[in-house]
């Protein structure tokens, strides 16, 4: 597998636009909404044990990646056969790091939701654990979620919206 391949202007544009920047403040908003509907009538949140953060935290890291992929995925594809996305040049399999997820759409959402659980949660409780912190009060954990689903979306949107467009794309000519 290589990693040489281009990535065109119009294609960077698109990314960032629709699949970090959009998706980014979406994520934020709707999670952050979740948050606080969760565990706004509680006066305090533990990090571990029972009602934890943790269990939350956990869904919502393999969640968001797996339900983007989902329903991501299709729109993309789509947007590639009507011409308002345009097709990579190279399939997401010649990519060194595309190229080793499944091309089943589950399993590549299951995929990136598991290494999205496996790097997160040490990130987020990691920090939490250095920080001293043992409890949050609602309103902390409604920006905690806010800001690392924002950050989430904004990371595997392009993963996702690149392994749908090489999906959807015609396969690359190969020169004799």
């Amino acid at each position: 597998m290589s990693c040489t391949v281009a990535i065109s202007a119009a294609h960077r544009s698109y990314l960032f636009r629709e699949q970090v920047i959009a998706p980014a403040l979406m994520n934020c908003a709707l999670n952050g909404i979740i948050a606080w509907l969760i565990f706004r009538a509680r006066s305090s949140i533990p990090v571990w044990g029972d009602g934890g953060l943790v269990f939350d935290t956990i869904a919502t890291l393999f969640l968001l990646p797996f339900l983007t992929c989902l329903i991501v995925t299709p729109l993309i594809r789509r947007g590639v056969a009507g011409g308002k996305v345009p097709p990579l040049t190279w399939r997401a399999a010649e990519h060194g790091v595309l190229g080793y997820l499944p091309l089943s759409v589950w399993g590549r959402g299951a995929v990136i939701g598991g290494l999205a659980v496996g790097a997160g949660l040490p990130i987020i409780f990691g920090g939490l654990s250095l920080a001293g912190v043992a409890h949050l009060a609602p309103m902390n954990v409604v920006v905690l979620k806010g800001v690392y689903t924002a950050m989430l979306a904004g990371l595997v949107g392009p993963v996702i919206a690149l392994c749908a467009i090489s999906d959807a794309s015609p396969a690359p000519v190969v020169a004799s």
